[in-house]
């Protein structure tokens, strides 16, 4: 079991850069701290999580024994524990949806959001979310309130032991049994599933359309499209759908390639000489917990003007240009 420590405070700029601060410092896991108010709060993507006294900011100190390509999932399992502490509170389960990677909606408005900020060794969970207020100055959403849709009594910090106990416990299975053993309790909450959705990974990325089948065991988002489905969203979900690289960047581990070269049959008539038929590369780049950021493709037209290291790889990857059709 995780020892929780609940540091309680009155105001600071942020959870999230207490929590932090204290982890490099070597505070232990469990360690959380909850205030009642924020000067400066943070969202995802460098956004400001608009911070009201009256709600919930709470961080947690998370040392994962997993490999770090997979913390990302702790966005779902965290998120996951909120929403079964709210649906404990009285919240209809009905009404109730997470939104893929880190938002809870409450009939239809945002009630909650989650920041993961991860170092070497750890991981700060931060969980806001709207109790007693509702964000005026929120632009993207319409905003909910707990107290709107319960009948509850508990103390502010009583919420956030009750979320650390749920985050702690569903943390430990986690650790144990991986994502996949959520899957089928979350996928019923997800927002969109089973409709048509239009995705941007990353603000470098493409969009990418298909219909939303839900969350894959590895937490990727599972999107058909033309009948293929489509699970690409970390590390994990790449090497599981078209395998390991060709080769990784030896300037950044995070940019994978991935290459596909197809010659013509050397015949006498031509005195051996072999025509190229394809030359496809593949650029996959991560960030620092193995999330895919962007993409990108290039064919033989482009790679002629491109000067390449040749290289060889026991890798194939034609199976009739899977590469080149499944990006």
């Amino acid at each position: 079991m995780v020892n929780i420590n609940l540091n309680v405070i009155n105001s600071c700029v942020s959870t999230n850069e207490i929590a932090f601060n204290a982890a490099l410092n070597g505070a232990k896991e469990g360690n959380s701290y909850l205030s009642y108010n924020q000067t400066k709060g943070r969202g995802r993507n460098s956004n400001e999580w608009i911070s009201i006294k009256g709600n919930l900011f709470l961080s947690t100190i998370i040392r994962p024994n997993k490999k770090k390509s997979y913390w990302n999932q702790l966005s779902i399992i965290v998120g996951f524990s909120a929403l079964e502490v709210f649906c404990e509170l009285g919240v209809d389960k009905n009404i109730i949806e997470m939104k893929w990677p880190n938002d809870i909606l409450v009939d239809k408005k945002k009630i909650s959001g989650i920041l993961l900020e991860s170092s070497d060794n750890f991981i700060v969970a931060g969980i806001g979310a709207n109790i007693l207020k509702n964000p005026t100055k929120e632009k993207k959403w319409d905003t909910a309130r707990l107290i709107d849709y319960t009948n509850f009594t508990a103390s502010i910090e009583d919420i956030g032991l009750k979320i650390l106990d749920k985050v702690f416990n569903n943390y430990i299975v986690w650790e144990n049994f991986g994502l996949k053993a959520f899957i089928n309790k979350v996928n019923p909450f997800i927002k969109n599933i089973n409709c048509m959705i239009c995705v941007k990974l990353s603000s470098q990325s493409d969009y990418i359309n298909g219909i939303f089948l839900g969350l894959g065991d590895n937490g990727g988002l599972k999107i058909k499209q033309n009948d293929f489905k489509l699970e690409i969203t970390n590390k994990n979900d790449v090497t599981k759908i078209i395998g390991p690289p060709s080769t990784k960047s030896i300037f950044d581990k995070e940019l994978w390639i991935y290459i596909e070269r197809k010659t013509s049959s050397s015949r006498l008539s031509k005195l051996g000489k072999v025509d190229l038929i394809r030359n496809d590369v593949l650029m996959l780049e991560f960030d620092t917990m193995g999330m895919l950021v962007s993409k990108n493709f290039y064919n033989k037209d482009y790679v002629n003007n491109l000067k390449f290291v040749e290289d060889e790889t026991d890798f194939d990857y034609s199976k009739k240009s899977f590469i080149y059709e499944f990006f």
